[in-house]
């Protein structure tokens, strides 16, 4: 994201750079920093921590924060080693993992100018020179993208699955190297492991030995508030470990992150920005999302507050839990009536719908840490509509709005009605607003058609200084060139933006993560995937994990209906940083060829040159003009 000093900085809620820290940054963690600064500054210590929170607490931001403090001795809060097992994977296998860190113990050591004699590893398993540890690292991590040398990466790290003992050995022996070198503890900074499902395949077998390896250092592992509730008896973890939880931000807090984010700009919306952050359940992800789409629904002028807040609403529980898998109403009957869950709930074997899956996929959050066995826990408020039919849930985060209004007027709350705004304009309560989208169900996205959802994401498609990832729902097919051509001439409405169309084909023998990373080193403004084929698991997990990779590209995703309930499901961590969208069967139908062709006679005068705004505008255009003349003869609308 490109800074705004005064003005509006959004985006779906990434982790803050140390360039973006210092201006949108909120101090409301003290008491986790200091924790964790201090275990960081204890070199006597090799003892493990486990830093946990859920998903969009701010765990990444947090950590970005501590590593930036140049209040001490410069890089003295810098960790010596930096694993990221969230974007190095391709097939998800013990050989991407075990790659990773060798990758990074054997820089180290190249760094330090260390003796790495004591193993022929360069020539006994990747066919090199005795003495080419650089020779693996070219391998295993290039600086130079081309197929052949994703490919000699590929059949790499195969060789590393195949002699993974031997590999293990090296890695042990270059750690006492390093710790011997370095006289005191190695420490080790394990991001992404996050972004792993405890429940799947990849984080119970694949992920094993690398976290034991990482045992015998001093590493803080970055997890998901699910890793500090595993039993010691299917923990990879080390039992003695110690664990700091993030928990959800106050209320005060949140209203400073939106403010930061909203510049200059936050005084005039700030009752709709405290609503917002009532809303976000305390998640700062989440009410980052919420102002997005808020911001968004302000471009329609036929809106009052009330309604772009409802859509705001809307908006998000799409991208969060469209087709998601719904926790058990039991679990959340519980939560509702006592406000606190007990640890117990979170050691239940096969516990896909319950406590772990509900906290995993953020339908309820932890608010404070526990001083016993018993966790504060709220129902997440964008998560209540799937449970209205129930009558099962508590008033929050309206009725403690209704106290804070019946306190400021000196009234009593009992019998008041609650409304989220006045409304500026005649019409519906938001409450009323609001039911009416609770009514349409929630269990799958609002359809929308193509004016409605260009008018969504045109400030994305508009400008190159955002990046913004869009996943599109389609019914029909055969609309699909037609729609994207049309959207590509919106994109091209202000300025030249280049796009490649590309195909991601899953299955059996397919390799999607690598035809991924091909399209993600092309020169080029705006890449468009349309995903054919059945994406496995494996894939579909890779592609999950894959999310933190995709933050500096600007992508347009398009999978059928059909395929897109299967794949949501299982992208609890991409469909964080995605706007999803469903289009409509008559996508087109508010279009006319009359007013297609006033356009390209209006452009068509306009161009100058193939590599301008102008022509492919014209270019796309002709695309839908084609398609609306086929399937309307001469009709004009």
């Amino acid at each position: 994201m490109k800074l705004n000093r005064f003005g509006i900085n959004l985006d779906e809620g990434i982790p803050l750079n140390e360039n973006s820290l210092e201006k949108l940054y909120v101090n409301c963690f003290d008491d986790t920093v200091s924790q964790i600064t201090d275990w960081i500054k204890d070199n006597e210590t090799k003892k493990q921590l486990l830093f946990g929170g859920q998903i969009g607490a701010g765990k990444s931001t947090l950590m970005a924060k501590i590593f930036s403090d140049n209040s001490l001795k410069p890089n003295s809060l810098k960790p010596d080693i930096t694993l990221k097992f969230d974007r190095e994977g391709l097939n998800l296998d013990e050989g991407d993992f075990l790659s990773i860190i060798l990758v990074e113990f054997v820089k180290r050591a190249i760094g330090h100018e260390l003796n790495l004699s004591f193993s022929k590893l360069p020539s006994e398993v990747f066919g090199l020179a005795d003495e080419d540890w650089q020779g693996i690292l070219n391998v295993l991590c290039s600086n130079i993208f081309s197929l052949k040398a994703l490919e000699n990466k590929i059949s790499a790290r195969k060789l590393i699955t195949k002699h993974a003992d031997y590999i293990i050995e090296v890695i042990s022996k270059i750690g006492k190297i390093l710790e011997s070198h370095k006289k005191s503890p190695l420490f080790i900074f394990a991001s992404g492991l996050d972004k792993y499902d405890p429940q799947k395949h990849t984080f119970k077998l694949s992920l094993g030995n690398s976290i034991r390896i990482l045992s015998k250092y001093k590493t803080l592992y970055e997890v998901n508030a699910v890793h500090l509730f595993l039993p010691d008896n299917t923990s990879p973890f080390f039992s003695g470990s110690r664990k700091i939880f993030i928990q959800t931000m106050s209320s005060r807090d949140m209203m400073e992150v939106l403010e930061k984010r909203m510049g200059i700009y936050a005084e005039p919306i700030k009752e709709e920005l405290e609503l917002i952050a009532e809303w976000s359940g305390g998640n700062p992800r989440q009410a980052i999302r919420l102002l997005v789409h808020y911001q968004a629904a302000r471009k329609n002028k036929k809106l009052d507050k009330a309604g772009r807040l409802a859509i705001a609403i809307k908006r998000s529980t799409d991208d969060f839990f469209a087709f998601a898998r719904k926790p058990s109403t039991d679990l959340i009957k519980t939560v509702s009536k006592d406000h606190n869950i007990q640890t117990s709930l979170f050691y239940l074997a096969g516990d896909k719908e319950t406590a772990l899956g509900s906290l995993y996929g953020n339908w309820i959050f932890i608010t404070r840490d526990s001083a016993d066995s018993s966790w504060p826990v709220i129902i997440n408020p964008l998560s209540k509509p799937f449970f209205e039919s129930d009558k099962i849930l508590s008033e929050e985060p309206e009725q403690k709005l209704l106290l804070k209004y019946a306190e400021a007027n000196e009234m009593s709350p009992t019998g008041l009605s609650f409304d989220m705004l006045v409304n500026d304009t005649p019409g519906k309560s938001a409450d009323e607003l609001l039911q009416d989208f609770f009514s349409m169900g929630f269990e799958e996205p609002l359809p929308l058609n193509i004016t409605e959802v260009f008018e969504v994401i045109s400030a994305a498609l508009l400008s190159k200084d955002r990046k913004d990832r869009i996943l599109i729902g389609y019914k029909d097919k055969n609309i699909l060139d037609a729609a994207r051509a049309y959207l590509f001439a919106k994109a091209n409405s202000y300025e030249y933006q280049r796009f490649e169309h590309l195909v991601l084909q899953g299955g059996k023998d397919k390799e999607p993560i690598i035809k991924l990373e091909e399209a993600l080193n092309l020169d080029t403004d705006i890449i468009s995937l349309d995903f054919t084929g059945q994406f496995n698991e494996n894939q579909q997990e890779a592609l999950d994990k894959y999310r933190d990779n995709l933050i500096d590209y600007q992508m347009l995703w398009w999978i059928s209906l059909e395929d897109l309930r299967e794949y949501l499901p299982n992208w609890v961590q991409l469909r964080e940083l995605f706007e999803v969208f469903i289009l409509e069967d008559e996508l087109l139908v508010s279009l006319s060829i009359e007013d297609i062709e006033s356009d390209l006679a209006f452009f068509e005068d306009l161009v100058e040159s193939e590599e301008s705004a102008e022509y492919s505008m014209v270019t796309n255009l002709k695309i839908v003009l084609e398609y609306l003349k086929q399937n309307r003869g001469n009709d004009n609308g």
